[in-house]
């Protein structure tokens, strides 16, 4: 951080003296791969879909190094939650003599809005693959993510989280952040206003970019708050001021909008702050956030 914000603030001191998918199926490796295995592989290792709202599949290339005869490949998923019947693969794919890839089609269900879902994909009879050469690896994970976000507005971001333990102005200067907003679930995104253009920072504070915050307004009167990644007790900001990665916390009563264009998270009610590494990760009452829109959210 800037050097003007390297302590926490004496009062505080004297006062106190939280989608790239993994795989993780368990595989026995045979001790030697098949000398005339067609190593069949996936060329890309992760494949990451945002999708629009009426998407119905998406596609996976895979590929083999032997061409010279056709060959069909058996195929098997994995699922790291319990929602396989979301989502369909083809028992097989078949290569005609002399072609080197295939597409795999990923058929999908009726899966939620918003909501991040993992599989695996993997040839299923070892004797095809060589997963000891390097770049020739059998699985592939996939994520896929149904959203319908869009650039919105500049939005002002007053900060009442750092000014909790820090000696930042509050409340003014406000933050003019970017909000994406989606009709299908009311919800604002922002990206994070503690990222590198947070006034107080350091490039080398920045811990996670791009970072966002999430604010679902669907009832006025119960506005919920979250970021994209869970840290400590909380939700994580993104940036590091030497104490660990901070985050905010709820802490009973909900956000609300106090009118058309002004989103209010008191503060002692609705929000705490804390860094992971400071006073074992404790939340402390935060100062009031404010977003302030420019004008009425769209209305369908």
């Amino acid at each position: 951080m800037k050097s003007i914000n390297k302590f926490l603030s004496l009062l505080t001191v004297l006062a106190v003296t939280l989608w790239a998918c993994e795989d993780n199926t368990e595989r026995t490796l045979s001790p030697e791969a098949n000398p005339n295995s067609p190593v069949v592989y996936f060329p890309a290792q992760d494949n990451e879909f945002v999708l629009p709202l009426d998407a119905t599949f998406v596609e996976v290339e895979i590929a083999r190094e032997n061409t010279s005869t056709a060959l069909i490949v058996p195929l098997h998923a994995n699922f790291s939650g319990n929602y396989g019947q979301l989502f369909t693969i083809p028992q097989s794919v078949s290569f005609d003599a002399g072609e080197t890839t295939k597409i795999i089609t990923v058929q999908i269900g009726a899966i939620k809005l918003m909501e991040h879902y993992c599989l695996s994909i993997e040839v299923a009879d070892f004797n095809l693959t060589n997963p000891y050469k390097e770049g020739r690896l059998p699985v592939v994970g996939v994520g896929i993510v149904k959203e319908d976000y869009e650039f919105w507005k500049i939005c002002q971001w007053t900060d009442g989280l750092v000014a909790t333990l820090f000696n930042i102005p509050y409340p003014d200067p406000t933050i003019p952040v970017k909000v994406e907003y989606s009709r299908a679930t009311k919800r604002l995104r922002l990206l994070s206003p503690y990222g590198y253009d947070y006034p107080y920072n350091d490039p080398e504070d920045v811990v996670r970019d791009p970072s966002y915050i999430v604010i679902d307004v669907s009832d006025p009167n119960d506005v919920q708050i979250w970021s994209d990644k869970q840290v400590s007790n909380g939700w994580g900001m993104g940036l590091d001021w030497g104490y660990g990665e901070m985050f905010f916390g709820l802490i009973g009563n909900p956000g609300v909008m106090e009118d058309d264009t002004t989103i209010v998270f008191e503060g002692e009610k609705t929000l705490a702050f804390g860094m992971t590494n400071y006073n074992t990760g404790k939340l402390f009452d935060c100062k009031t956030c404010i977003l302030k829109l420019p004008e009425p959210l769209p209305v369908d």
